[in-house]
């Protein structure tokens, strides 16, 4: 476990780069926002779902990002943290989409490199998750990781996960949590 915190903490650092590098999200000089606070997009009992936790709790961080776990400071992991960001037009969410879907792979392949240890990881494009969607599963210094992201027209989510004991049956669990992020069925 002491190496997940500092990971957790490297991935966040790394998502938020490369956000900060997608295209500004204005509308004449003012921000677009997000349809709805992160935190209010998925609730507690679908996040513990997905983390295969009895209960979870939500921790906003910014009307755009928010994080959940077992509300437990011993119990710190598994995590779900779920970004949400808006554009005004639909050219700038495809260019993050496809930045973000790219990133996991780069950043295990590099943490495990620097390591010395193999990356394990599987992608996949789950249909009928938003306009386009893709799921990650990877090893990041030994630790199991997830990350969902779904553009659904000018919106981009990204779901992840890290801390998880066992893979089993959380590719499921992550889509059944994107669909309900997004509003589909």
């Amino acid at each position: 476990m002491s190496k997940i915190l500092p990971l957790f903490t490297m991935t966040c650092v790394l998502l938020a780069a490369c956000q900060e590098r997608a295209p500004a999200v204005t509308t004449a000089g003012t921000a677009a926002t997000a349809p709805a606070t992160a935190c209010t997009r998925l609730s507690e009992v679908v996040a513990a779902h997905v983390l295969a936790l009895p209960a979870a709790q939500a921790h906003p961080e910014q009307a755009n990002a928010c994080h959940w776990d077992s509300g437990k400071p011993d119990t710190p992991f598994p995590i779900l943290s779920l970004s949400v960001n808006a554009y005004n037009d639909e050219t700038s969410a495809i260019k993050l989409f496809e930045a973000t879907s790219a990133m996991q792979s780069k950043l295990s392949k590099g943490v495990n490199a620097a390591l010395g240890e193999k990356t394990r990881r599987s992608g996949r494009a789950p249909e009928g998750v938003g306009d386009e969607a893709w799921l990650q599963l990877d090893d990041v210094a030994g630790t199991d990781t997830a990350m969902l992201v779904v553009r659904k027209g000018r919106a981009v989510y990204t779901l992840g996960v890290v801390g998880m004991g066992s893979m089993q049956g959380l590719p499921e669990r992550l889509e059944a949590a994107g669909r309900a992020v997004v509003g589909q069925p």
